[in-house]
């Protein structure tokens, strides 16, 4: 039987430690809309969400089955309440589908909009927002 050198073991020790501290990075629900309706030519805010002590966030946008038109889901960054600093980016999410978009150190809170395209008819959406620490 081989007998390994203290310094061996502690650093085996310290790399399992880290490697566990990583692996278990903290996902958490940070906000969902579900089955919100999006009437045609109207745009409509359907939360904020602090984002600050996240460094990514996971959006997942869909359209229920009975979504006949394309939703576009917007994330706008904001300091505050009311200041929008800018855009972060807008999703296309087709009838019937759903998109999944990460973003690094996304900001401190997002204003998240959606609306649809065309004229009539509307939309059913989901969108779903973790944030992992």
């Amino acid at each position: 039987m081989k007998i390994w050198p203290w310094h061996t073991i502690l650093i085996a020790t310290l790399m399992g430690t880290a490697l566990s501290a990583a692996d278990s990075a903290e996902t958490k629900l940070l906000f969902k809309a579900q089955g919100a309706t999006i009437p045609a030519g109207k745009s409509i805010d359907l939360g904020k969400v602090e984002v600050a002590s996240y460094s990514s966030i996971r959006v997942v946008a869909s359209t229920r089955p009975d979504s006949a038109a394309n939703a576009t889901i917007q994330r706008i960054l904001m300091e505050g309440d009311e200041q929008y600093l800018a855009s972060l980016d807008t999703i296309v999410v087709t009838p019937q589908s759903t998109t999944t978009k990460v973003y690094q150190v996304p900001g401190r809170k997002l204003l998240i909009q959606a609306a649809i395209d065309g004229s009539s008819g509307s939309a059913s959406i989901d969108v779903i927002v973790y944030g992992t620490q």
